[in-house]
């Protein structure tokens, strides 16, 4: 069985600021993409990485990244597209097709442990489906707003909040990509566990178990600091 791991680094971070992408900003000395790639390197059940990064950066990936802190799952570093869901699908495409499995990950989000990887891909594996993510449990309340005006507050009992890695059935998610390119050209899905749901694949959740917040702003990359020093 073949695992990969698709990690998406392409965006341009326009709320982080700064002067590069926050996937290649500093976390305690190293690159944030490093601290991220490592949690993969070190997951027993993926056999290769796949990363997609902006073509400027495809230098700065594989010297300063990868080589420089020895990521030897990295089998490959490709140009991703304009939009999230564009670079996903270019990534996939560059996979072998002798891929059984891939798990798909937000380059933003380096806390993910490797343990929760092999459980969430062993959790897939062993309930058959062709999608499983990792979720939370949303704890504040929730208002729905229209014009400024809260409408209603919704009921949070049944809510998760979706997190990466999300873990599909290669050829799934190939074949789910493809459709919705060719259908509109859809941008706008912002994870992949929405093409799977709208196509009413059945979607395994798997409850976080630990701090996997997602690094948006300058703020959030102090307490992902804070965290790892802890």
């Amino acid at each position: 069985m073949n695992i990969v791991a698709l990690i998406v680094a392409g965006g341009s971070s326009t709320r982080f600021g700064g002067e590069m992408p926050k996937q290649y900003c500093s976390l305690l000395g190293k690159p944030l993409l490093a601290w991220t790639l490592a949690r993969f390197e070190e997951a027993e059940t993926i056999d290769h990485i796949v990363v997609v990064a902006s073509e400027e950066y495809i230098p700065y990936v594989s010297e300063d990244v990868v080589d420089r802190y020895q990521i030897s799952k990295v089998s490959k570093v490709v140009s991703g597209g304009a939009s999230r869901q564009d670079s996903v699908r270019l990534g996939l495409q560059s996979i072998s097709s002798s891929c059984s499995i891939v798990a798909i990950h937000d380059a933003a989000r380096p806390l993910i442990s490797p343990m929760e990887i092999d459980a969430l891909i062993r959790t897939h594996i062993r309930t058959g489906s062709k999608a499983t993510i990792i979720a939370s449990k949303v704890t504040d309340t929730i208002k729905e707003v229209v014009d400024g005006r809260i409408i209603r507050t919704v009921d949070r009992s049944g809510l998760v909040q979706a997190e990466t890695p999300q873990v599909f059935s290669y050829k799934t998610i190939c074949k789910l990509h493809a459709e919705a390119e060719q259908a509109d050209g859809n941008n706008s899905y912002t994870d992949d566990a929405q093409l799977a749901e709208e196509a009413s694949l059945h979607v395994q959740v798997v409850p976080s178990q630990g701090n996997n917040m997602k690094i948006t702003t300058a703020n959030d990359m102090k307490i992902v600091e804070s965290v790892l020093q802890g």
